[in-house]
């Protein structure tokens, strides 16, 4: 009923010491994201890039520290209602659905992945919770004392931008 079958393979790298290719211009040239011929010139493409990877981090960087200076030395008269108890059980059902997606329930979850007990968990949530609606009112504020508005055209076109960039087809 079965028949008889014969494979020949040849075995390149058996899991051990890493074999490091060296840096030729052969090795160049068959890099599929860079169009170099020569390791200098590669070089001097992946320095470029490095550098301007570095510049944009850096950037990002000083304008959180910004923002986050602002949010800090802003003077709030307490948080909206219902808003921090919404953002927390976002967070809740999001982490709560995560976990169900491994077979675990929400404990299981933030203390075998996150390594700490519920109670630190949900007061970091709480306290991610605050900040994100200190974010939100200053936002808002700095938008109405600068007269900035959005129409319902410009929100709808950031709404389906948003979509499309994470699969979704609709609301």
């Amino acid at each position: 009923d079965g028949k008889t079958a014969q494979f020949t393979m040849k075995i390149n790298y058996i899991v051990g010491e890493e074999i490091i290719p060296e840096l030729d211009d052969d090795f160049v040239k068959g890099l599929e994201d860079y169009t170099c011929g020569t390791v200098e010139e590669f070089k001097t493409v992946y320095r470029e890039e490095l550098n301007e990877q570095k510049s944009a981090f850096m950037e990002e960087q000083d304008k959180n520290r910004m923002w986050m200076n602002l949010i800090n030395q802003a003077v709030y008269s307490g948080y909206p209602d219902g808003y921090v108890e919404g953002y927390v059980q976002d967070v809740e059902t999001n982490y709560t659905s995560m976990a169900a997606a491994y077979g675990f329930t929400l404990e299981e979850l933030i203390v075998g992945m996150y390594n700490m007990d519920m109670e630190t968990f949900n007061q970091e949530v709480k306290e991610q919770a605050q900040l994100q609606v200190k974010s939100e009112v200053l936002c808002r504020y700095i938008a109405d004392l600068e007269g900035i508005t959005v129409t319902e055209e410009e929100y709808l076109a950031m709404v389906q931008e948003y979509m499309d960039s994470f699969g979704y087809e609709d609301m």
